[in-house]
């Protein structure tokens, strides 16, 4: 496994990130994701020598990486005190393996929970808000960036990701549902439901 200083540099501020949204600073956890999503942006858009993804090379999952990568290391299905009563908002960021290799499965992978961990703390910060217009930027932005990571997984088929899966489109149902698009928000919970049943 390739080891890249600059690669750990941005796993480090973007686990960061995710400390401070366990600590509820969601203003620094942005400053800080952002800086992590557009460092390891540029990154990988300087880096051509990607590791071969090999059957050789340890597999991890982004639920696996949920379910392992936190410091607590279980998965917080609390309710969030700052939710609606009644809203469940999955708001465990994901911490990334520190032995993430610089491959390219990898990278997007990475790319996934940081764009994940940045909307979480844009919704969270969204309920902290007191001004409507800053409500909505809040919910919008954590919205757009939900989807973003959802279709970045899905377009490049990482496997088996249903918890992850889970988590974005309930959040999105909750996101919707706040934002007063009651047709959107049925559509993301039906498709919660029409999952778990598959299970």
């Amino acid at each position: 496994m390739m080891t890249n200083p600059a690669f750990e540099q941005a796993i480090n501020q973007a686990n960061y990130g995710a400390s401070l949204i366990e600590a509820k600073d969601y203003g620094d956890a942005i400053s800080n994701l952002s800086a992590a999503l557009s460092f390891f942006k540029r990154l990988m858009a300087l880096h051509t020598n990607f590791e071969e993804d090999n059957e050789l090379s340890p597999k991890t999952s982004l639920d696996e990486c949920m379910k392992t990568c936190s410091p607590s290391s279980d998965v917080s299905l609390d309710v969030d005190e700052e939710a609606p009563e009644g809203q469940f908002i999955y708001h465990q960021p994901i911490h990334i393996p520190a032995k993430s290799a610089l491959s390219y499965t990898e990278g997007i992978m990475v790319s996934c929970m940081i764009i994940f961990n940045l909307a979480i703390a844009y919704h969270l910060q969204g309920l902290q808000e007191k001004d409507a217009k800053d409500i909505t930027t809040s919910m919008v932005r954590a919205l757009k960036l939900y989807e973003l990571s959802f279709n970045l997984q899905r377009e490049q088929q990482l496997d088996n990701n249903i918890l992850f899966t889970l988590a974005i489109v309930s959040n999105l149902g909750v996101l919707h549902q706040q934002l007063q698009d009651q047709d959107s928000s049925t559509k993301c919970f039906e498709h919660v439901l029409s999952t778990l049943m598959y299970l």
